[in-house]
């Protein structure tokens, strides 16, 4: 069925919902794309909803969108907003193209709600002691009517194979149902891509027909710490086609070279040749660049005590504290003044939360005259912190990332500064990252030359990208960095497995024609010989040296 904006269908809730557990599913071909906007704001549409008979004007609501301008980035799947009992997540929706989207819960004591697209679980909370009520009223598809006080949020989208069953099923129940409703399904799953697939691939060159193209990878792990480790690494990476080799050396638990001014890793050996130097001769000896990767506030042990305390984010430092601020800053310094590094990459670059220390509590007092638990009780227009909160928080991030930019760049002016996170747009009503990660702003202000936007999932948003690009000035480069792994089927989240090669090639190729300037991947260790394969006989069949604003297009480079 086709149901254009005002349409819906309506049911009799109670004959078709058991309250108890269940699952509800249904297939969606919009007649909008993700980004359609209405008065600079993405519109929201809504596929099912009904109220529940508690007394509390309860409600159901599966939805692209709710709780604007917070919510509007995401789809939901809420059970009850009265019990907390909901759960999102991003899901690109593509004009004329089907998706298949469920929803299943379950209450009592372990009650807990899941949602799923394309027969894969994407989102699930625990609810404790969840309760069930009645449906009250109808049951509506197509609209969020059965919300009290709504009513204008339409499903605008063609409707398919909806059902409901008194039973939560599994993923794996799903997954065989898409197949069985949609032959081939897998193989029809990714026709989104083939539009932007379809397009020339024409890449920078210089005047000696150089492609000047950035190919990053990132690597987590310590495998490049032996000179064995060092030489596979960068052996693969180059035969796969990468130029940008990003090794993570903090990761909140420790140095992983030597360093005079902070512990090394637990468990890590540094008393022979130092890792760090003998990776980056390595690397541009194969005219590989090398980004070492500092994750600032991240801390995964309990450590440097002097940096954070009761109240401040698990598993993070504080930021608002001038010490740790100090102490970061020194870290990333020392490592641009000791080793021949191409750049550096800043990674949770964020609070990670909002910290309520004693400590916190008196610097922001000291700051603003103002009592910071009152002011988180508060909300601006937009329902974000309240402004003063915010400003706290962005400028604790932004001190870091100017601190690092400054020293670092007075010593080598051509260094890369780049930093990882989600932007999003900033003129579409959405509220700014709460935790003071402003990426955009950060270009704006010309602090950074590189912003790697995460996009490992099954649906990397590469239109965000590239309008992500038009914010900012041209010297800085935004770049969809794509993951090549993903979850066994049946086991979702627990067990990680390389994607399939074909499919990370066609994640890169569309990466390459949505920036010029270059693509990143993650996951190094993902990286099997396939994949490897794959890039190097097709989106990487062609040599590139990274493209940099740092450098005249002439340059030689590395």
């Amino acid at each position: 069925m086709s149901l254009a904006p005002g349409e819906y269908l309506v049911f009799n809730a109670k004959k078709v919902i058991h309250p108890e557990e269940g699952t509800i599913m249904l297939w969606i071909r919009p007649h909008w794309d993700y980004y359609q906007t209405e008065a600079n704001r993405l519109v929201s549409h809504s596929f099912v909803s009904f109220e529940w008979n508690d007394n509390r004007k309860g409600y159901f609501l599966l939805t692209d969108g709710t709780w604007e301008p917070a919510g509007s980035p995401y789809s939901y799947f809420v059970f009850n907003n009265q019990d907390y009992a909901h759960t999102s997540v991003k899901v690109l929706y593509h004009r004329g193209e089907w998706i298949h989207l469920a929803c299943s819960w379950k209450v009592g004591a372990q009650g807990y709600v899941r949602f799923y697209l394309n027969g894969m679980l994407v989102a699930a909370k625990a609810v404790k002691n969840l309760r069930a009520f009645e449906p009250m009223g109808p049951m509506y598809l197509g609209c969020d009517r059965g919300v009290p006080g709504l009513g204008k949020r339409w499903a605008d989208s063609d409707i398919d194979e909806f059902a409901t069953f008194p039973y939560a099923m599994t993923e794996k129940q799903l997954h065989s149902i898409c197949e069985h409703q949609y032959p081939n399904w897998e193989k029809h799953r990714y026709d989104w891509l083939q539009p932007i697939l379809a397009q020339p691939y024409e890449p920078i060159k210089n005047s000696r027909g150089t492609i000047l193209e950035t190919r990053a990878i990132f690597d987590e792990g310590t495998g490049w710490m032996t000179e064995k480790g060092a030489r596979e690494t960068i052996s693969r990476i180059k035969a796969a086609g990468f130029n940008v080799y990003i090794p993570c050396i903090w990761h909140g638990r420790g140095t992983r070279y030597p360093c005079s001014l902070a512990p090394p890793e637990e468990k890590l050996d540094l008393s022979g040749d130092d890792p760090l130097a003998r990776l980056i001769r390595i690397a541009h000896a194969g005219n590989i660049e090398v980004h070492p990767w500092f994750c600032v506030a991240l801390r995964q042990r309990d450590f440097l005590d002097d940096y954070f305390d009761p109240g401040t984010p698990p598993m993070a430092f504080d930021l608002h504290k001038p010490g740790f601020r100090q102490f970061i800053k020194d870290l990333i310094v020392d490592t641009v003044k000791r080793y021949d590094i191409d750049g550096i990459q800043l990674d949770y670059i964020r609070t990670t939360g909002i910290c309520t220390s004693v400590s916190c509590k008196g610097d922001y007092r000291i700051h603003y005259g103002r009592s910071l638990m009152d002011d988180l009780a508060k909300h601006n227009a937009a329902g974000g912190l309240e402004p003063h909160v915010q400003e706290w928080q962005d400028n604790a991030v932004e001190a870091v990332v100017r601190a690092v930019a400054g020293e670092a760049k007075a010593l080598k002016p051509r260094l890369v500064l780049s930093v990882y996170g989600h932007p999003q747009l900033p003129d579409i009503g959405l509220p700014v990252n709460q935790e003071g990660r402003r990426e955009v702003m950060w270009a704006r202000k010309g602090l950074i030359n590189l912003i790697f936007c995460g996009e490992y999932g099954d649906q990397p948003d590469f239109q965000n990208v590239a309008l992500i690009s038009k914010e900012i000035p041209p010297r800085v480069s935004a770049l969809i960095t794509l993951g090549n792994y993903g979850n066994l089927f049946g086991r979702s989240g627990k067990s990680i497995i390389p994607r399939d090669a074909k499919l990370v090639a066609d994640f890169i190729a569309c990466g390459q024609r949505i920036n010029k300037r270059g693509v990143a991947l993650y996951l190094y260790s993902q990286l099997n010989d396939e994949q490897i394969s794959a890039l190097r006989h097709g989106p990487f069949s062609l040599p590139a040296r990274p493209h940099w604003y740092r450098q005249d297009l002439e340059s030689p480079g590395r």
